[in-house]
């Protein structure tokens, strides 16, 4: 199948977020990852991902999913290293206070 010609920016409609953090305040949070269409999406507690070693580990097996495509990885890693910035950030905060 040949791959669409875009004769503009605007022809390029932009890739569906793939990959959302569900943070709640008093159960546990969770990263959420669109498997496919018609499937359940795949949950990660946030408490499994402290920092970029785990955020590696979690690249390593999500990898060997069917389902996962190099675009939800990267959206996976950007999305794990803000909010683990956010929230080292909040700490430091709550220390200073």
């Amino acid at each position: 199948m040949p791959r669409p010609i875009y004769r503009k920016m605007s022809d390029i409609k932009p890739i569906p977020i793939q990959v959302n953090l569900d943070i709640n305040s008093n159960d546990k949070s969770y990263i959420d990852i669109k498997t496919r269409e018609g499937y359940e999406d795949y949950f990660v507690e946030l408490d499994r991902i402290k920092d970029d070693t785990e955020i590696l580990h979690w690249v390593k097996h999500l990898s060997g999913k069917t389902w996962m495509t190099p675009s939800k990885i990267k959206d996976f890693i950007t999305t794990m290293q803000d909010y683990n910035k956010n929230l080292k950030d909040s700490e430091e905060v709550e220390c200073l206070s």
